[in-house]
């Protein structure tokens, strides 16, 4: 199982391997966690805010902090960025903070306006349950740019609520959902909205260590046990790593990885992917197939040589086992 030491390790090699200014400052700040005004962090912020792909974010982006449509991709263009959700996503992604340029502090301003109902938005769905969901889903990226920020803390206790009630017997209840759902969302359908796990699990100090239990069990279980959006579960593994659909593999990772006390469901996949180390001691994939959404975690515009394919990867797998560790400290 990945520990500490070894993800130190793993962090330092790729610092030996890359070139990038901008990787070396994902390094240091995501996964070293070096304070914000370290004067070596500072200085690279200068190559890290002038480097294309900083750069690319802004030239995509609409003069109201938009990349296109929120969360429903328009398959009719061939945008960089499909969505704006995928573009606040890559943002943070790469290490882009609201106080770094106006890139995410646009974008986080539209928002807050939004979710106050101070600007109209066109929301493309308008059952009431998918109203709701949409809702949550603007509260998600407000928190991952802003993490506890107070405009959304009525919404957040709300569904803490209505998941307490759904999960009070200790395994999930369709009709206890569903009662409590209608009560404090006044939604009448037998259709529910989706319970927002993401957002729930991302202030993990306001969930409930029992409620985070119940929901990891249930959730969580299916998803390693039968995979997310693919079927690729975290217990069958690509017959090779550097194949063209690995990529997809991390959609389950990810998905299980966003609750806490996760080892019973992890531990087989995170000691695979420590086996499938490069003759580099990295992490390689391959060249990727294409995904619906687009594939957006790169640290170089010419992202198809070997060397960067190495460092995409790299860090990609390193994320998982920094949110890994994060989320399963122990006492």
């Amino acid at each position: 199982m990945i520990t500490q030491k070894n993800f130190n390790k793993y962090t330092d090699n790729l610092l030996d391997f890359n070139k990038y200014p901008a990787v070396e400052y994902k390094i240091l700040k995501d996964f070293k966690n070096l304070d914000y005004n370290d004067e070596k962090l500072k200085k690279l912020r200068i190559e890290f805010l002038s480097s294309d792909i900083v750069a690319e974010m802004a030239e995509c982006q609409d003069y109201d902090g938009h990349w296109g449509p929120f969360f429903s991709k328009d398959y009719s263009k061939k945008d960089k960025i499909p969505t704006t959700s995928v573009g606040i996503e890559r943002c943070l992604y790469i290490g882009l903070s609201k106080v770094d340029n106006d890139i995410l502090f646009v974008i986080n301003d539209w928002l807050e306006n939004v979710f106050d109902d101070k600007i109209a938005y066109d929301y493309y769905e308008k059952n009431e349950r998918a109203l709701h969901s949409q809702r949550y889903r603007f509260a998600e990226c407000l928190e991952s740019i802003t993490p506890n920020t107070e405009i959304i803390d009525s919404l957040y206790d709300k569904w803490l609520y209505i998941a307490d009630e759904a999960f009070k017997s200790g395994e999930y209840s369709y009709d206890d959902d569903k009662n409590i759902q209608h009560q404090l969302l006044g939604t009448h359908q037998q259709r529910l909205s989706y319970m927002p796990v993401k957002l729930l699990t991302m202030r993990k100090n306001n969930l409930p260590v029992e409620l985070n239990d119940k929901m990891r069990d249930y959730y969580a279980k299916h998803a390693a046990e039968n995979g997310h959006f693919w079927d690729k579960n975290l217990y069958e593994f690509p017959e090779n790593f550097t194949n063209p659909k690995t990529s997809r593999w991390f959609h389950t990772l990810n998905y299980v990885n966003m609750f806490r006390n996760t080892e019973k469901y992890m531990q087989t996949a995170l000691e695979w992917l420590e086996n499938v180390q490069n003759s580099d001691n990295l992490w390689d994939y391959g060249t990727q197939t294409k995904d619906p959404w687009g594939y957006f975690k790169y640290f170089s515009l010419t992202k198809n040589h070997k060397y960067n394919r190495i460092i995409n990867c790299t860090i990609e797998v390193l994320t998982v086992f920094k949110q890994y560790l994060d989320n399963n400290e122990k006492p």
